[in-house]
């Protein structure tokens, strides 16, 4: 049911937008929006609706696309920046929210990662969205989309990279496991992350001399016992001191003093 009713709607775009031909970006898109507002009955409103969700879900392939607007896209990425000029106009002639946060977005595979990275006004979630996407697994497609200059969140992916890497290691030292694949591991991101201009770490993450790991009994009492005090010199040891706040009076020690 949900298929059909997709196909529908999307048979209803290509109607409607089709005849519009898209050359000129700027103008396809303002003509896009003049088309849709034409429409009665909020129905405009709802294909705006209907086009960002199409995209958010993966489901504008560039064989769709073609079919939408009558020619292929010459690289995979003209459809994220088109798609991100479209959602602009759509906020400002009101006939789309102005930002998406999801509710529950699930595991952030490889494409959407990629679609989210194109649209400065989707959030995946209300705060700390950067921990769904913190993972081995999709670090090269971060510095891959991070590679292409129009990208709006660009410095956002390497600082995302950067960020999990530090995590890494730093997790690795402190649990004392894996330690080494960890640091092999992120080295191996360097290139790449080079390739596509990420500044240099300020800081290096370096193996601990000692393997960390749960101290002895032997370890513990040796760190918990406290330090033994110095001997004294032995001519200092017998020297007598002298009585304070007194003073000897004929071979007596006045108790007040003189």
């Amino acid at each position: 049911m949900a298929r059909a009713r997709q196909r529908a709607e999307f048979a209803r775009l290509v109607e409607v937008l089709r005849p519009v031909e898209w050359q000129d970006e700027a103008r396809c898109v303002e003509a896009w929006v003049l088309r849709l507002r034409e429409l009665p009955d909020e129905e405009g409103a709802q294909l705006a609706r209907n086009l960002l969700r199409a995209y958010r879900h993966g489901l504008l392939a560039p064989d769709r696309w073609a079919e939408l607007t009558g020619a292929p896209p010459q690289r995979a990425s003209d459809i994220d920046d088109a798609v991100r000029r479209l959602w602009d106009a759509f906020a400002a002639a009101e006939l789309a929210k102005p930002y998406r946060t999801e509710e529950n977005v699930g595991r952030v595979r490889a494409g959407l990662a990629r679609r989210w990275a194109w649209q400065p006004r989707w959030y995946l979630m209300s705060q700390d969205e950067d921990l769904l996407l913190m993972s081995d697994a999709l670090v090269p497609t971060l510095l891959a989309v991070a590679a292409e200059p129009r990208v709006p969140k660009r410095q956002y992916l390497l600082e995302i990279v950067a960020h999990h890497a530090r995590d890494s290691c730093c997790q690795a030292a402190y649990h004392g496991q894996q330690l080494a694949a960890t640091l092999r591991r992120a080295a191996g991101w360097a290139p790449q992350a080079r390739e596509v201009g990420a500044p240099e770490p300020r800081g290096v993450p370096r193996a601990p001399r000692q393997p960390c790991g749960p101290r002895t009994g032997r370890s513990r009492r040796r760190r918990a016992a406290p330090a033994r005090p110095r001997p004294l010199p032995r001519a200092a040891a017998q020297r007598p001191r002298p009585a304070r706040g007194r003073r000897r009076l004929g071979g007596l020690a006045h108790p007040l003093g003189a």
